[in-house]
């Protein structure tokens, strides 16, 4: 779960491994203040201040890191992530994704965003927004629906 927000908000692969750690130790760390909430929602939360930090942090610039006379590690290794070209289009597609989960109306949206990014339950999101189990089934299936019919996918 807190990977793929840090992946949804636009963060490349190596950054989002970052983030995800950072929370993690935060998570650990803060365990013995843990209240009352879920431990999902705890942790979107965490998640989404460490994300905040990151995007407002100014040491987002790359270190070089080696010895001196060493080959750079994008030399020495091969390079598991995609080329520059992938990922601006990987970037427009989660631009596109975000646009078209933004246009949703509530409830849907609300439906869609807690029950794929914050991996709630069908059952925790119709008792926590006051609806029957099988209407909240309805609208996450009425927001697929939309997403594909803006995403120009096939049904």
């Amino acid at each position: 779960m807190v990977y793929s927000l840090c992946v949804l908000d636009g963060l490349a692969a190596s950054d989002a491994e970052d983030v995800s750690q950072e929370v993690m130790v935060s998570a650990l760390r803060g365990l013995r203040g843990y209240k009352d909430c879920r431990l999902s929602t705890w942790l979107y939360r965490l998640t989404r201040r460490r994300l905040a930090d990151h995007f407002r942090s100014p040491q987002r610039r790359h270190i070089p890191a080696g010895l001196p006379d060493a080959p750079p590690l994008s030399t020495a290794l091969p390079c598991p992530h995609p080329n520059p070209e992938q990922e601006a289009i990987q970037a427009r597609e989660n631009e596109r994704t975000r646009e078209a989960l933004n246009a949703l109306a509530e409830p849907v949206r609300s439906i869609m965003l807690a029950y794929y990014l914050g991996e709630v339950p069908v059952r925790d999101i119709a008792r926590e927004m006051s609806m029957a189990e099988n209407t909240v089934k309805s609208h996450l299936r009425r927001g697929r629906l939309s997403l594909r019919q803006r995403l120009g996918e096939e049904p």
